[in-house]
């Protein structure tokens, strides 16, 4: 992905922040999702319909 990013923007300082930007917030969802199904009020045989 790198490559195609730093082909696009012609300097890979560019891609190197954007992928870490995605990367933070991917971490950051699974921080949260793992925070999510700790809660005693996560019931995960059922569906809720807002996990999708």
């Amino acid at each position: 992905m790198s490559a195609v990013l730093q082909r696009v923007w012609g300097t890979i300082w560019g891609a190197s922040v954007l992928l870490t930007i995605v990367s933070g917030l991917y971490a950051f969802l699974l921080y949260r999702r793992s925070q999510y199904t700790k809660s005693p009020f996560y019931r995960s045989g059922q569906d809720d319909g807002h996990l999708d």
